[in-house]
């Protein structure tokens, strides 16, 4: 309720009311499964206890007693993470809460939108008991981080972009924990925090930043030879690391998978810095940026797994259905970042220029969601009238000479 007076402090502005409603609406949807689950649960196991409900689940697997419902429960519970995590098609409510104040988008974006992974996390025994449930994650938390990433990078507001760069990380975290990486979609989790609460605290800076700062950029070349280059480097940095620390891949598949979607980042950093003419000193930044972010990946993963091994099930391999959702969702990730780095050679093409602006407005499907929300509302008049205020054009001396003469004619 609190949160809800929140986004509604500017009263008088009517898309922080239909952002309010939109998320009033949606909240209250994965309050009714969160609860449900919560009922089937302990009407099956007789406890509320978390840390009874686990160790009972965890010996019926290893003694292959069926568990009825157990499935009903973890699908409910990845919908409950789903709607508040702002997942795909209900993601329209956090891009248009920007109305907020920016303290307010802080708040919301770097600590309350993190409830779906971190419930998903914390049951994550129930979530490993299931079949259905994880594929539901991987499906819509990978396809939800596609596309508010591809959204992102069209945005020119700092506070929209900001806001699906949120959507885009809460669903790469709920593909993580589909896919069994529960420590890395933890350390995703806590990162995502301080990064994006630094990051709206200090939008309003973000422009006089880059006004002061003279950035010159490097003129691209389009040579596949070196675009090539680009992505062997890529992954003969990945391939390394995962060698040195000793990741076996007929094992631990969903970790190499998560770290594979990285590595088509750095793919796209080592292209931009080699098929320029930035000269070797950008090379050598870029190596040395990938070098840092691989090893820091592979670090941070290690701790978090180190730290959460006792309370989260052992990573298993993926079945054939989840294996097939993770294929399709790294060949749309890799053919968006291959799009991205020939896109200086698209600039100029007209079908890309129009797809361009379908994507700035998400699709419109944000559109559709809001049609439904104001169905459900009957309109009042307001009881105090919005003044519209206009610049009005002033008048020049002649102007006023000419209309007096006029009337005095």
């Amino acid at each position: 309720m609190s949160l809800h007076r929140l986004l509604v402090f500017y009263k008088e502005r009517p898309g922080a009311i239909i952002a309010a409603r939109k998320k009033f609406i949606v909240a209250r949807l994965g309050d009714v499964s969160l609860l449900a689950a919560v009922i089937i649960l302990y009407s099956k196991f007789g406890t509320g206890n978390l840390e009874v409900l686990f160790q009972t689940i965890k010996s019926n697997l290893a003694t292959g007693i069926s568990m009825p419902g157990i499935e009903v429960v973890a699908v409910l519970l990845a919908l409950a993470a789903i709607l508040k995590s702002a997942q795909f098609p209900t993601h329209g409510w956090l891009i248009e809460v920007m109305e907020t104040p920016t303290p307010v988008s802080a708040l919301l974006h770097a600590g309350l939108l993190n409830a779906g992974p971190f419930l998903i996390i914390r049951m994550a025994f129930v979530m490993d008991a299931s079949t259905y449930a994880s594929g539901i994650l991987i499906g819509i938390g990978g396809f939800t981080a596609l596309f508010a990433s591809v959204v992102f990078l069209t945005q020119t507001s700092v506070k929209t972009a900001l806001g699906y760069s949120s959507v885009a990380h809460m669903g790469f975290s709920l593909m993580t924990c589909g896919l069994g990486v529960y420590p890395a979609a933890m350390l995703h989790l806590v990162s995502h925090s301080f990064y994006k609460a630094h990051s709206f605290l200090s939008s309003g800076s973000v422009i006089e930043v880059i006004r002061a700062s003279n950035v010159i950029n490097s003129k691209r070349f389009g040579s596949p030879i070196r675009i090539l280059m680009g992505a062997l480097l890529a992954l003969g940095l990945y391939s390394g690391f995962a060698m040195l620390w000793g990741i076996d891949p007929e094992k631990e598949l969903s970790l190499l998978a998560i770290g594979g979607i990285i590595i088509l980042g750095l793919t796209r950093l080592f292209t931009s810095a080699l098929d320029s003419n930035g000269g070797k000193k950008l090379i050598l930044r870029a190596i040395a940026l990938s070098i840092l972010v691989t090893l820091s990946f592979f670090t941070l993963e290690s701790g978090a797994h180190f730290l959460l091994s006792s309370q989260v099930p052992e990573l298993t391999q993926p079945n054939l259905f989840e294996s097939i959702l993770l294929g399709i969702m790294l060949i749309a990730f890799g053919i968006t970042v291959f799009i991205q780095i020939i896109a200086p050679t698209l600039s100029s093409n007209p079908t890309y220029l129009a797809l361009a602006v379908h994507i700035r407005n998400g699709l419109y499907i944000n559109t559709i969601f809001d049609r439904m929300v104001r169905s459900l509302y009957t309109h009042k008049p307001l009881q105090h009238p919005v003044l519209i205020s206009r610049t009005v054009k002033q008048k020049s001396r002649q102007e006023e000479t000419l209309e007096k003469t006029l009337a005095e004619a």
